[in-house]
């Protein structure tokens, strides 16, 4: 699943909109496997670490995209998967999931069936499709993946405009042609940006006659050369937000320039309006149940989350499994309740929260099933250096393409407590002092607050990795089972931070809602800075740097600050930029550049830890 790059610089320009009708449609499928890579860091627990080994976790998501043959609204009924039924899979753990959207699909139109396998495809599969109607169709699978696939999406802020990121996937992938929406015989108004793949990617650009509907679900195929991609998910024309765990403090939360708040207990309309009038967007946990009546809609809601961690709860809930089966025990569950939440309410997206169970393994199995799918990663907690999460969060894009994710990073200092068999809030923390609740014989990860400048990093790894939505980990201080948090109320630094750092983000919010990352910027100090360029539409790219010249232990974080750095943009084929722009909490600064004979070129005296940049024509 690696993206392959294509070698040089394409030349540029805009290819002719693309309004000839489609060539006659066969149906399409498609295996996408899990990347097979080694995974250094380990878990808490040798039974799962034993299970992962040898990448006996991996597996891999089969795609099709079949065109309703009935002469009416058609459901999927049942699917086989190389003859067997998927009742027979999923009991004999071969399979973990499946699912098809739309659930009702309309006379002639398309269907995506999505089928997670539990090991990665070796052999070509046969795919057997029944309708509702009786109607049926085959599908064959090859293992070696799809030549092109859509890695990313967007939208403009009237829903106007689509954006496609393609990545190809086979060295000689054809380049899309033609994009579908909704049904094999409507074609996309679609602008082609440039003439080839750059860096791996082709964009396109869908013009819509009319504005989609927020939340709508649609279903787009790009095809040419013989190959095809395809998507089914919602419209989300702003992903991108970056807030904070914690009480519903929201004048604390907006004064420090949050623009979102994720509760672990369910919201009242009251409660959404308060956070409306404050231009917060709140997201909150709703388990088992049904959306709240009340506030289904709400134009501040950014999104129900299913269940917190099901890959952590994997770990139990398959307890009579072998450890290598027990991750997915709950996907089913979580597919199920994705689309009751999506008939509740279908403006409102649904999210769902990973941890570090199974990783990452956990990612390519639930990655797929919400429109938002935010994992969570404390470093500093879990005693690893700030690089573990930039590995988790690019897994976690590559498992929830194309679909936008979130995350969810360090901001609070987490020990060990002394269990009290009951939730313990600020008040009382603060009014008996934490020590009274910290057992002293054991030590928590690092055994130490983060520094302003671990939140930074951890920040732009997720950024730079194409997290659009970010929140921190936790505001309030509390403690119950076996754990004491000292919430980002006490660490003022930590605080401040977290908060110049979402002002910074959100001088660029519009960039983030259309970005994608690849690997295209470079710097003159490869060895110590980490340099990620997210596309962002058709006019305007950022380039995220992470000082990776740094020490981070149990003693503290040392930077080494980075001096005298050029970076180098090269020309994109349909961006060929003039101006860059470096983006901090306190304003947006010009910087002095110039053209060179790699692309446009401009430097940095000294970089302590992060940085990011703007670039436009």
């Amino acid at each position: 699943m690696l993206r392959l790059i294509a070698a040089g610089v394409l030349a540029g320009g805009y290819a002719a909109l693309c309004t000839a009708a489609a060539p006659a449609w066969s149906n399409a499928a498609y295996c996408v496997n899990d990347p097979r890579e080694p995974w250094p860091w380990q878990e808490g627990n040798d039974d799962i670490n034993r299970a992962k080994s040898d990448h006996a976790l991996a597996g891999a998501t089969v795609y099709a995209y079949l065109r309703n043959p009935s002469p009416g609204p058609a459901s999927v009924s049942a699917l086989r998967w190389n003859g067997v039924p998927i009742d027979e899979l999923l009991d004999a753990r071969r399979a973990v999931w499946w699912r098809a959207l739309p659930a009702e699909a309309p006379a002639g139109g398309f269907v995506e069936v999505a089928l997670r396998l539990r090991k990665t495809l070796d052999a070509p599969g046969t795919l057997d499709v029944a309708f509702s109607t009786g109607a049926k169709e085959t599908v064959e699978v090859a293992p070696d993946g799809p030549a092109f696939r859509i890695e990313s999406t967007a939208f403009s802020p009237d829903r106007h405009k689509m954006f496609l990121y393609i990545e190809q996937y086979a060295q000689d992938a054809p380049l899309p042609e033609t994009v579908l929406m909704d049904a094999p015989d409507t074609p996309a108004r679609v602008r082609w940006l440039g003439k080839g793949y750059a860096g791996g990617l082709c964009v396109g650009v869908v013009e819509l006659p009319e504005p989609l509907a927020e939340g709508a679900l649609h279903t787009w195929v790009a095809r040419g050369g013989g190959a095809a991609a395809g998507a089914a998910l919602r419209t989300i024309a702003r992903p991108a937000v970056f807030g904070t765990f914690g009480a519903a403090d929201y004048a604390r939360q907006a004064q420090n320039g949050l623009t979102s708040f994720y509760s672990f207990g369910a919201l009242d309309t009251a409660s959404l309006d308060a956070a409306h009038a404050l231009g917060i967007r709140p997201a909150f946990y709703i388990g088992a149940g049904n959306p709240p009546e009340g506030t289904r809609g709400h134009p501040a809601l950014y999104g129900y989350c299913l269940k917190d961690e099901p890959d952590c709860h994997d770990f139990s809930a398959g307890k009579d499994l072998p450890m290598g089966e027990r991750i997915g025990t709950l996907a089913p569950a979580m597919v199920d309740e994705a689309a009751r939440c999506f008939a509740a309410d279908p403006a409102t997206p649904v999210l769902l929260t990973l941890d570090l169970t199974f990783t990452p393994a956990n990612y390519y199995v639930y990655g797929p099933i919400a429109d938002i799918t935010t994992p969570d990663c404390y470093p500093v907690t879990v005693g690893e250096s700030l690089e573990f999460l930039r590995d988790c969060a690019t897994h976690a894009k590559r498992a929830t393409a194309p679909r936008p994710f979130g995350f969810i990073y360090q901001g609070c200092w987490e020990e060990f407590g002394i269990p009290q068999g009951r939730y313990v809030g600020r008040a009382e923390l603060l009014e008996k002092g934490f020590d009274a609740f910290t057992d002293p014989e054991r030590v928590r990860g690092l055994g130490r607050p983060p520094v302003p400048a671990e939140i930074r990093i951890q920040i732009a790894y997720a950024v730079g990795c194409g997290a659009r939505a970010l929140w921190s980990f936790i505001d309030s201080s509390e403690a119950g089972g076996s754990l004491v948090f000292h919430g980002s109320t006490e660490l003022p630094e930590v605080w401040a931070a977290i908060g110049d750092m979402s002002r910074a983000l959100r001088r660029v919010e519009g960039e983030l809602n259309l970005a994608h990352p690849i690997a295209w910027a470079t710097t003159s100090c490869p060895e110590a800075l980490w340099v990620r360029t997210l596309i962002c539409g058709e006019d305007a790219a950022l380039v995220v740097v992470v000082n990776e010249g740094y020490r981070c232990d149990k003693e503290g974080f040392f930077p080494e600050p980075a001096e005298d750095v050029a970076f180098t943009f090269p020309p994109l084929p349909w961006l060929k930029a003039g101006r860059v722009e470096r983006i901090t909490a306190g304003g947006v600064e010009s910087i002095k550049a110039v053209d060179g004979p790699d692309g446009l070129v401009w430097r940095a005296e000294k970089l302590e830890d992060v940085a990011l940049f703007r670039l436009s024509r």
